[in-house]
């Protein structure tokens, strides 16, 4: 049989509440809590840890300090009944089978390879190309049909924030283009000053 201990206020330390990021959110008024100032500096330390751990496990983390003390890399015992008994730390219920542990892992394995193909990159439309555009104030002349044709490509790697790359281009653009246009028109189309165009 064993035991489990979860992180008192765990939605707290969390920025996100639908996915398990590689960080936890830890604010500064930590320092006023008349608990936390109890604690030895090392529990200090072990409870920051702790804090890391628990956004691996799903806030779910078996109540053995030698196997915290492993996990976590500490080289001191790790007083995991100071960290009950200041609130920091809850006991749960006990396990019969320690697989529930496994499958966690495995949850929170396959939570974070969603998150990362979530994130992957979306090919902007023109026209949101053209919006961002206006709204920011960018001369993003030939910017799409660039991207577009290569790919979405920036050098050999592919684009992680067009947005970022849109705003390259047009220092750019305004670099090599040192032209008059003015760009505070907030219409869609934009006319060449040189050739009377509209692009």
């Amino acid at each position: 049989m064993t035991q489990y201990f979860s992180i008192s206020n765990w939605q707290e330390f969390q920025h996100y509440k639908d996915r398990n990021p590689p960080w936890i959110k830890l604010h500064n008024q930590l320092l006023d809590n008349y608990e936390f100032e109890q604690l030895t500096d090392t529990t200090k330390g072990h409870l920051l840890c702790i804090w890391m751990l628990a956004s691996r496990t799903n806030n779910k983390i078996v109540y053995d300090p030698s196997w915290v003390k492993r996990k976590i890399g500490a080289n001191s015992t790790i007083d995991l009944q100071s960290l009950v008994s200041s609130g920091f730390i809850e006991l749960q219920g006990v396990e019969q089978d320690a697989s529930k542990a496994l499958v966690s892992e495995e949850e929170r394995r396959v939570e974070i390879e969603k998150s990362r193909v979530d994130s992957r990159f979306t090919p902007p439309t023109r026209q949101e190309v053209d919006l961002y555009a206006i709204e920011k104030k960018l001369n993003l002349k030939g910017f799409f049909d660039y991207y577009e044709s290569n790919g979405w490509k920036v050098g050999k790697n592919k684009m992680k924030k067009w947005k970022s790359s849109a705003s390259g281009w047009s220092s750019r653009q305004s670099n090599f283009n040192n032209n008059d246009q003015d760009f505070s028109d907030t219409s869609t189309d934009w006319v060449n000053q040189d050739h009377g165009i509209i692009i």
